[in-house]
């Protein structure tokens, strides 16, 4: 008989052990052996040590041999009582106390201890966590794209698409401002009309080269005393009133005294000088051929005369070349402020007569 007077050993599960030897029939959790006096094996835990410490203590402590929990605390990453729980993805650091920045590249997690993206940011988003936007200016992947020039505020455009946020300057259209105005359109979203007399019209504000008979900013001003491209020749002095057509130049309302011709260019007085130096020419033209004629004729009648005396051919010709040799060329000469002309005709040699012509 047994006295039962031996407790069974502590680690025992309830304490019931084997009434003959003192085995225990099963160990508490953490505990193993007949007696259950030895520890779980380092990382294991729980009844028969049959449980396998998550290996994410803090420090790289060993988990509690009967619980499996991390006294310490768990590693960065990792949440739990057995520090077995990988935190949610969005979130970093010890105890998840952080969040991702959400703007990795393809939704991506970032890296739960340090909270970068390891894989690059989305369009519009820049730095290890991705956590800052592009700078003003800047637009897409890494930042690497300029917005266009002419959104309004100066450049600024969505950092992700680069669409202009608060529309486009003056003279442009289209999401991204990189439209100019058709011809014929300026200003603000293109919707202002060129003038009709405008040559070439700036699509930001309108400015023009005018046609011809227009000046002004945006050539809506008629010429006054002006006329041409831009108005950029004055009417004629000698236009009545300085009064000329805007697109040509000529006199509307007449010319001023003592002036003449389409834009009253052409002076009187110096046509009647040159009507007059012409008339003199052609006077003294007509009494040189005058002259010269009766010349002709007066020798034509001496050689007649000789050749019926002589009476044959030869002689005819012989004597007509003897009186001519004895002859020189008669001069005229027209005085520019006479109306007379004076023939002189030499003497010959053979005949003592002087033939003296004047001609009125």
């Amino acid at each position: 008989m047994y006295l039962c007077n031996i407790p069974c050993p502590t680690n025992c599960n309830d304490s019931i052990c084997n009434i003959e030897d003192g085995t225990c029939i099963t160990c508490e959790p953490g505990w193993t052996g007949q007696f259950c006096t030895i520890k779980c094996a380092v990382g294991r835990y729980g009844v028969e040590c049959r449980g396998i410490c998550s290996g994410h203590c803090k420090g790289n402590t060993i988990c509690n041999h009967v619980t499996g929990q991390c006294d310490g605390g768990c590693v960065v990453g990792w949440k739990g009582s057995l520090c077995n729980k990988e935190w949610d993805d969005g979130t970093y650091g010890y105890d998840c106390l952080h969040n991702c920045s959400g703007h990795c590249l393809n939704n991506s997690p970032c890296n739960k201890h340090t909270g970068h993206c390891e894989v690059g940011c989305k369009p519009g988003y820049t730095n290890v966590f991705c956590s800052d936007i592009c700078r003003p200016g800047y637009y897409g992947s890494g930042c690497g794209h300029l917005c266009n020039g002419y959104c309004m505020n100066n450049g600024i455009c969505n950092h992700v698409d680069g669409v202009c946020l608060g529309g486009c300057q003056d003279g442009y259209v289209g999401k991204y401002c990189n439209i100019s105005c058709k011809k014929g359109y300026f200003g603000k979203s293109c919707s202002s009309v060129c003038s009709p007399h405008c040559k070439t019209c700036r699509h930001t504000d309108g400015h023009c080269s005018c046609s011809a008979g227009y000046t002004g900013y945006r050539c809506t001003t008629e010429c006054f005393q002006s006329y041409g491209e831009n108005c950029h020749y004055p009417c004629s002095q000698h236009c009545y009133n300085r009064n000329c057509d805007r697109y040509n130049g000529s006199c509307l309302t007449g010319c001023t005294g003592g002036f003449y011709g389409e834009q009253c260019e052409q002076d009187i007085q110096t046509l009647k000088m040159d009507g007059s130096s012409s008339f003199g020419w052609i006077v003294g033209l007509s009494v040189s051929l005058a002259v010269n004629i009766i010349l002709i004729t007066s020798i034509g009648v001496m050689c007649s005369g000789k050749s019926r005396k002589k009476g044959s051919i030869s002689a005819n010709l012989l004597s007509c070349w003897k009186i001519s040799k004895y002859y020189q060329d008669t001069n005229a000469s027209i005085d520019e402020t006479s109306t007379y002309q004076e023939l002189a005709v030499p003497v010959s040699k053979t005949e003592l007569t002087y033939h003296n012509t004047t001609l009125k």
